[in-house]
């Protein structure tokens, strides 16, 4: 009995983590305008 409790509060720690860190997750506001500004980008670029 007592692994049956352990597996569903395992199960719904999991469902709660996953809903409010994917779903309900604010959006990304994106990045401003880059305009007049110097960028340097490094490293390898992977495809």
């Amino acid at each position: 009995m007592e692994m049956l409790l352990l597996g569903a509060g395992l199960l719904l720690g999991a469902y709660v983590l996953v809903y409010y860190n994917l779903v309900k997750a604010p959006s990304c506001g994106g990045i401003g305008s880059l305009r007049g500004r110097t960028v340097v980008v490094t490293g390898k670029w992977k495809q």
